[in-house]
C-alpha cells in the first residue's frame, strides 16, 4: 500500500489512477513469474545437458580405453606375426640345407 502510494504520489504525472498503478503491477509481476518459469526451464535444461554431457564422457573414456586395449592387442599380433615370419624363414634355410645335402649325396 505504501509503495502505491508513493508510486501514485512521485509520479502523478505519469500515472492517473491507483488502478493503473496496480495494473503495472500486475503486470510486472506476471513478467516476473514468467522470467521465472522460462529460468526455471532453462535451469531443468542445463541439468539434462550437463547429464547427457557427463554419459558421453563416460563413453569416449570407455571407448578410449577400448581403443588402448586394441592397440594393444595389435601389436603383440604384429609380434606373433613377426616371429612366424622369421620361423617361416628359418625353416625355408633348413629346407634348403637340407636339400642340398640330400642331393650331394645322390651324386
Amino acid at each position: 500500500a505504501i509503495v502505491i502510494r508513493f508510486l501514485v504520489m512521485g509520479c502523478g504525472a505519469n500515472v492517473k489512477s491507483v488502478a493503473e498503478v496496480k495494473s503495472l503491477l500486475d503486470d510486472k509481476e506476471q513478467a516476473v513469474v514468467a522470467l521465472q518459469a522460462g529460468l526455471q526451464c532453462e535451469r531443468q535444461h542445463s541439468a539434462k545437458l550437463r547429464s547427457e554431457l557427463a554419459l558421453a564422457c563416460k563413453e569416449h573414456v570407455a571407448c578410449h580405453h577400448k581403443l588402448g586395449d586394441a592397440r594393444k592387442e595389435v601389436e603383440e599380433l604384429r609380434e606373433q606375426t613377426r616371429i612366424l615370419e622369421d620361423s617361416v624363414r628359418t625353416e625355408a634355410t633348413l629346407q634348403s640345407r637340407l636339400e642340398g645335402r640330400c642331393a650331394a649325396l645322390d651324386v
